[in-house]
């Protein structure tokens, strides 16, 4: 089971990663 999420998260992680990135600088760039 370890296994399987650590992969799952990795791969998921690849793609979440850069867009929670964007969306972070994105409210914050709003919100300053």
């Amino acid at each position: 089971m370890n296994i399987v999420i650590t992969g799952g998260t990795g791969l998921i992680g690849r793609h979440l990663i850069p867009r929670l990135l964007e969306l972070g600088h994105q409210n914050y760039g709003s919100d300053a």
